[in-house]
């Protein structure tokens, strides 16, 4: 995503892009570390058989549904318009 993004920073438009970019990723990857934490928490502060990375896996393939990743991607949008309003 880095190299991505260094590579978008060619003008200032793509710049901008770029850090949308890069803070949307940072959104979506801070949600399903929350709610895999969540889960933690429900099971009294155990991963269960499968350990951490079967709940983040869990999660994971849960929001990259389309409609989920969608409604995220529009409020990532309505709250950074929001944001330079």
């Amino acid at each position: 995503l880095k190299l991505l993004t260094v590579g978008l920073q060619a003008n200032l438009a793509t710049a901008v892009a770029g850090k949308l970019l890069q803070g949307v990723s940072a959104a979506y990857l801070t949600r399903i570390a929350g709610k895999s934490f969540v889960d933690y928490f429900e099971n009294q502060q155990d991963w269960g058989d499968g350990g951490m990375q079967a709940v983040v896996e869990k999660h994971y393939r849960l929001n990259r549904r389309d409609q989920i990743m969608q409604q995220f991607v529009q409020q990532a949008i309505t709250s950074v318009r929001g944001i330079h309003q």
